[in-house]
Parts: structure tokens; C-alpha cells; sequence
């Protein structure tokens, strides 16, 4: 057993590190009363949705929380006129999305563990009650979307046009990919 540790963070470009190095940095990651392995800490920034790490270089990894991130947002064909993240087609379609991308991410980490390695997800996915899992989080979003378009710090057109890719699988969804 190795006396140290290589923690690899990862997010996309976007992501404010100097954050994460200082709570790595200040974080106490065993009791003092025994000495644990050496730790070092690296990020990457990078989508998961590549390659972050050497071939069979890991050993034990976690995703926690992000799956539900879509690489990108699904092409909708608005010829119609209707528009609405509700639409059947629009929920369709970020289904099949979220399968590749979750196949796609499967198959990156496959390349990057070890034979002997172990993968950790945890995701959010849709309720089994059917209650939505974060609807404070989405509402707060929406609420202070329409403060900057009221304030008019943001045309209402931007605010349209704001997607975050996201879908919301069910345990049938992720069992299928």
C-alpha cells in the first residue's frame, strides 16, 4: 500500500480553481493523532467528456453530482414554432443525449482505470415519487434570471436563449446505457 495519494479535480475551463486549491489546501484530510499517506492535489480543466487522465493510471475515482450535465444541448427543430423546455420532443431528445453522453463518459473512464480500479457515481436522476429532486435550486436560478432581465442588465432574448444542458435520467434510463 502506497503512503501517497494523487487527488485529480476536474471541471471545465469556467470553473473558479483558486476556490477549490484553497479548500484543498486547508482541509484536514486525516486526524492528526495518525500520520495518512502523503496527499497531492491536481485539476484539470477539462470537460469530463474527454480523456483527464492517463491510460490505466487510476485506481479509484468519483463522479459526484454532475452526471446529469449534458455535453452539449440537443439541436431542436423549431420549424413549427413551438418552443418550450416541456415539449415532448425537446424531452426526447436530451433523453437520447444523455445516453450518449453517459456511454461516451463511461467508455473515457474505462480507458483511464485500472484493471483493478473502482468507479464511484452519484448522480442526479429523476424521483422514483416523482418529486422533483432540486426544484429550490431551479427556481432560485429562474428567480434571479428575471431580476437581471426586470433590471435590465440582460435583454430578455439572452435570458430566452439561456439553456443549461441538463437531463434528469431515471434508473431505467441509466440501466439502458
Amino acid at each position: 500500500i502506497s503512503n501517497e495519494v494523487n487527488l485529480i479535480f476536474t471541471d471545465r475551463v469556467g470553473n473558479d480553481f483558486t476556490m477549490v486549491a484553497n479548500t484543498m489546501n486547508n482541509t484536514q484530510w486525516f486526524p492528526t493523532t495518525r500520520p495518512g499517506p502523503k496527499i497531492f492535489t491536481s485539476m484539470v480543466a477539462q470537460s469530463f467528456y474527454k480523456r483527464v487522465v492517463p491510460t490505466r493510471s487510476v485506481y479509484l475515482g468519483f463522479s459526484l453530482a454532475t452526471l446529469h450535465h449534458l455535453e452539449r444541448y440537443p439541436t431542436l427543430n423549431m420549424s413549427d414554432g413551438k418552443e418550450g423546455s416541456e415539449s415532448n420532443e425537446e424531452q426526447a431528445l436530451l433523453k437520447e443525449q444523455a445516453d450518449r453522453d453517459l456511454c461516451k463518459f463511461l467508455h473515457l473512464r474505462a480507458e483511464e482505470f485500472r484493471s483493478d480500479g473502482t468507479l464511484v457515481l452519484s448522480l442526479v436522476g429523476q424521483s422514483s415519487t416523482g418529486t422533483p429532486n432540486y426544484p429550490g435550486l431551479v427556481k432560485s436560478c429562474r428567480e434571479a434570471m428575471v431580476s437581471l432581465v426586470t433590471e435590465n442588465r440582460i435583454p430578455p432574448d439572452v435570458a430566452k436563449a439561456f439553456r443549461v444542458p441538463t437531463y434528469d435520467r431515471s434508473l431505467e434510463d441509466v440501466e439502458t446505457s
